[in-house]
């Protein structure tokens, strides 16, 4: 008899525990969950703090961060439709005399942190998706990312000016570059970020990080002569993007891993 009341001991407590570690795991998955959600939560109530420009492209071309930094369309540059197919929904280049400017981004305040993301649809792997310079002479060209095919290849590529203390008045000499290491399929949307943060450069591709490297400079020189430019370096050059471009966000400081995450997350790529 003792025995037996023995095994049936041991078998409700073997069963307790079971119950108590099933229970545990649940609960442990249902936490992770909610804290998902959570931080999911958090970071959208914050995701535009310091955000200087943003130009979801919904029928036009306005500012929606509320700073009324206008973009305006140059040379034939038009509205068209987006990855989702909505009319007048993403910005349309041609590759040649087409692009935009935002005329403001001459007096871009912040120099030594700053954020750029976008999403773009090239037609063919040429060209420059967004820069500060001055359209009309190629000076004040601080930074820039997109596609030199003539001197960087066909990847997409982040570039800030190596004379940085001259560029207001010069073109550039050189530039510190951060490459994609993989060529982008023509016709596919993708979402591109870079970051800039006292000296230290960062590229993501489709919300992952995949190049970064510090540098000497830890201040981008804000030229008053430099303007931001979309689809295109200056006046002289023929090699413009050609395609589409959408969700344009500009930030005067340092987006997050986890930020270029929730980004990419909620970007127009993902329905």
């Amino acid at each position: 008899m003792q025995k037996v009341i023995y095994s049936l001991y041991g078998t409700l407590l073997f069963i307790l525990l079971l119950s108590t570690q099933i229970g545990v795991s649940s609960c442990t998955k249902e936490i992770t969950k909610q804290d998902t959600v959570w931080k999911s939560d958090i970071i959208g109530k914050h995701i535009n703090d310091s955000l200087w420009g943003y130009y979801p492209i919904e029928g036009n071309t306005s500012d929606a961060s509320g700073n009324n930094h206008a973009l305006t369309l140059k040379n034939g540059a038009s509205l068209s439709y987006d990855i989702h197919g909505n009319d007048l929904s993403a910005l349309d280049f041609n590759g040649y005399e087409n692009y935009a400017s935002i005329a403001d981004g001459a007096l871009f305040p912040s120099a030594t942190a700053f954020s750029v993301s976008l999403t773009v649809m090239p037609r063919e792997n040429r060209g420059l998706f967004f820069g500060k310079q001055d359209y009309n002479t190629g000076k004040a060209a601080s930074f820039n990312v997109g596609i030199d095919n003539v001197i960087n290849g066909d990847v997409a590529r982040f570039s800030i000016t190596t004379n940085q203390d001259q560029i207001c008045d010069q073109i550039p000499a050189n530039g510190y570059l951060l490459s994609n290491p993989r060529v982008f399929h023509p016709f596919a949307w993708y979402h591109v970020i870079i970051t800039f943060n006292n000296g230290t450069m960062k590229l993501y591709i489709n919300g992952s990080l995949v190049n970064s490297q510090t540098i000497d400079i830890h201040t981008i020189n804000h030229c008053v002569n430099g303007q931001f430019i979309l689809a295109n370096w200056w006046s002289g050059d023929h090699n413009g993007f050609n395609g589409k471009m959408d969700d344009i966000r500009i930030y005067t400081r340092t987006l997050s891993d986890i930020e270029v995450k929730y980004l990419f997350d909620k970007c127009s790529i993902n329905p």
